[in-house]
């Protein structure tokens, strides 16, 4: 412990130190940047003169602008800026002279980022690699009265090289603070340890009650406490040693009253205890107490499997099926006891008739203290059902969830990061954000929705909603989604009154018509009837799309299942609607049907009661 002390202590300087210096690093090399920008856009406003004036001469000397007369222009600006690259760029972003490369071999600069600052705050910086040179460059260019642009770069060390100039501090302040750390942390150490061994070794009697410690002659408040709480705990454990005769008393009378079944077996395979429940799981009676587990059941897997414990010592876990139940059965190794209790079991004969059945408890305890298994049989029918939906619907969530979190996460970074975007970029990042979240808070009210219908966990608002009116309404919603997927729509429908909550009818028809523009065919068409048949309404929705497999129709109303994941992807969606569709309906005590081929297109038919049947 004393030197895990130590070596803890050590690593956490050792860590702070290095991100102090690193920290500090990056601070200068901040500086150091921005002074070096500031310096280069000085030094392309004072070439800025030179160039003009220049341009100015051969112009009144009436001689021509040409490529030889940039090229040494541009060495004449490189020796005058003390030797710095000098790169001189027409309005077109054409190279026209540079005083270390053959302009002509060079391509156009105009979409450059430092060019591009300098066309609208007339000078820009920027700190990239030359594409030309092969190395990191810091560029100051600048936009002249007659159009041109000079840039003026500079080679830029970097941030690796503050942090090597750094390095000797670095080593210097580790190996102060390591003959520190080791000083005061051996003195720490053993201040700390000497009470924990001492501590340590008086647990050893908390088993039989007799640990006694005095708190006030530790130097530690944490480790008084832990005195106080060991002393504690070896108060309970003797106050729980005279408990526990009471509670043998009572394992027969909970065993006969529990759901699970159990069974104690002794090295034999001989029974010796065996609940009700166990009874009722193998299909025999109490009497084969005292007999093999074979009078108990033929079962090979759970004989096999008792063998199995006793030679691993291991606990064996595996499922049985019953008249259409799940059973788990745990079958767990009984240890030999190394020390026995004093005393023995009175003879049956001398036993008061009350004390009969805690003898034959007592009796059975000790036969399996030689060793021996228990078998315990849990009903699991319902919790393997419910935790098998529960993964396939937390699985499929979470992968819904995980696209529109990860566009999210990435344009937020890219919003929150250094690099410089255009307003336009900004603005689509931001767009994207928010059809992103969008989605996902339909994706997650769907959840909700489709979970408490499945619940039952929805209050009724039962009322007279004309069902064509709600369609209407549904049709104009999709209006603008119909003109982006030039989709054509018509509907007849008829008056329809049907007992029901409107939010439930909307949430049908909405999905059945988004889902029959989304996925219909350019230049398509969708048509909608509602007509009234008797006591029912029947709403068909028709589209034009490119149909659904006949293999895959059965699956279509599972909860995020899609029949094409990248068409899915790119016309929106959660994966929910059908499942939404088929909830209601379900509830409404109606039908859905789908038909559809890929010749004539995909059919979906509702067919609705007026009035809700009554459940029970």
């Amino acid at each position: 412990m004393k030197r895990a002390v130590l070596k803890g202590y050590v690593a956490v300087l050792c860590v702070g130190i290095l991100i102090c210096a690193i920290t500090s690093a990056l601070i200068f090399d901040a500086k150091i940047t921005g002074i070096t920008e500031n310096d280069m856009k000085v030094l392309a406003t004072s070439l800025e003169e030179g160039f003009e004036r220049a341009v100015q001469q051969q112009q009144d000397r009436q001689a021509p602008l040409d490529q030889d007369f940039y090229e040494t222009l541009a060495m004449d600006l490189s020796r005058s800026a003390e030797g710095h690259r000098v790169t001189l760029i027409s309005p077109e972003g054409e190279v026209v002279g540079d005083s270390e490369i053959d302009s002509t071999t060079m391509e156009n600069h105009g979409d450059r980022a430092e060019i591009r600052e300098a066309g609208y705050d007339r000078v820009g910086t920027m700190i990239r690699e030359s594409d030309t040179l092969g190395y990191k460059m810091i560029y100051a260019a600048i936009q002249t009265e007659n159009g041109y642009y000079l840039r003026v770069a500079g080679e830029y060390q970097g941030l690796i090289s503050d942090l090597i100039s750094f390095l000797p501090a670095i080593f210097g302040s580790v190996c102060v603070a390591l003959l520190a750390a080791v000083v005061l942390a051996n003195r720490f150490a053993k201040s700390v340890s000497r009470p924990i061994v001492d501590l340590s070794q008086s647990l050893v009697d908390v088993k039989d009650g007799s640990a006694v410690l005095k708190p006030e002659t530790y130097p530690y408040d944490a480790l008084q406490d832990m005195a106080q709480c060991i002393n504690r705990l070896s108060e309970n454990v003797r106050a729980n040693i005279g408990r526990l005769h009471e509670e043998r008393d009572k394992i027969r009378y909970i065993l006969d009253n529990m759901n699970e079944g159990f069974v104690l077996l002794d090295q034999g395979e001989t029974v010796l205890i065996i609940n009700h429940s166990a009874c009722q799981f193998f299909g025999c009676e109490k009497n084969v107490i005292g007999r093999s587990f074979l009078r108990a059941t033929r079962d090979m897997d759970f004989i096999s499997s008792v063998e199995k414990a006793m030679k691993t010592g291991k606990v064996v876990t595996f499922d049985c099926h019953s008249e259409g139940r799940i059973l788990e059965a745990n079958i767990y190794l009984v240890g030999k006891e190394e020390e026995r209790e004093e005393g023995q079991a009175k003879p049956e004969k001398e036993r008061a008739p009350g004390e009969q059945d805690r003898g034959l408890l007592q009796l059975h305890e000790e036969k399996s203290a030689d060793g021996g298994v228990i078998i315990i049989l849990t009903d699991v029918t319902d919790s393997r059902n419910s935790v098998k939906l529960r993964r396939e619907f937390f699985s499929n969530a979470s992968h819904e969830l995980k696209t529109p979190i990860t566009s999210i996460k990435g344009f937020a970074e890219m919003l929150s990061s250094d690099i410089e975007l255009e307003p336009s970029q900004k603005q689509e990042f931001i767009r994207r954000i928010a059809m992103e979240t969008e989605r996902m808070n339909g994706l997650i009210n769907d959840i909700i929705m489709i979970s408490r219908m499945e619940s039952g966990d929805i209050a009724e608002n039962l009322t007279e909603v004309d069902f064509a009116s709600v369609i209407k309404e549904c049709v104009d919603e999709v209006q603008p989604l119909c003109a982006s997927e030039d989709v054509r729509i018509s509907s007849r429908l008829d008056p329809c009154l049907i007992r029901s909550d409107r939010k439930d009818l909307y949430s049908l028809a909405s999905n059945l018509i988004s889902n029959a523009v989304k996925y219909n065919k350019k230049g398509g068409r969708v048509e909608i009837t509602l007509q009234n048949k008797g006591d029912r309404a029947v709403l068909r929705v028709f589209n034009e799309g490119e149909g659904i497999p006949e293999e895959k129709q059965a699956r279509i109303f599972e909860r995020f299942y899609r029949l094409d994941q990248g068409r899915s992807k790119a016309v929106g969606g959660t994966g929910l609607g059908l499942a939404i569709v088929k909830h209601v309906v379900e509830r409404y005590g109606g039908t859905v049907a789908l038909s559809s081929s890929e010749q004539e297109g995909t059919v979906f038919t509702v067919n609705l009661p007026k009035q809700k049947e009554q459940e029970g």
